[in-house]
């Protein structure tokens, strides 16, 4: 029999998430049958460190997010943007013919009726 040669493992990489954690008390409440709630607070931080909660880091942290949301988003390419424009603009065109024809209609009923109950 032919011996079967060994493949190298694979590494596993973690990501780790760089944003900082800006929840002040976390707490974790676990509970089984018949056993008391234990709970799990957050560590406390430190009181030299001053807490980032600034309006300036928030705005920050706020265009941050906007941006890698952006860069998630599928935009259209000029083919599909104009075929989905086109559908667009036909859509608003038949429903503006549609509500012109109830409208005149509308008011020629309208006149009809006030024409008849005067004279």
């Amino acid at each position: 029999m032919a011996a079967k040669a060994k493949q190298p493992k694979k590494k596993r990489t973690v990501k780790t998430d760089t944003k900082p954690n800006l929840k002040k008390d976390i707490k974790v409440e676990t509970a089984t049958r018949n056993a008391p709630v234990k709970t799990q607070s957050a560590p406390k931080k430190t009181v030299g460190k001053k807490a980032k909660t600034g309006i300036w880091f928030r705005f920050t942290n706020y265009i941050r997010g906007v941006r890698t949301e952006l860069k998630k988003v599928t935009w259209l390419n000029r083919e599909e943007l104009q075929q989905a424009s086109g559908v667009v603009f036909g859509i608003v065109g038949i429903s503006a013919f549609t509500v012109w024809v109830m409208d005149t209609g509308l008011s020629f009923v309208a006149k009809i009726l006030l024409d008849l109950s005067i004279g």
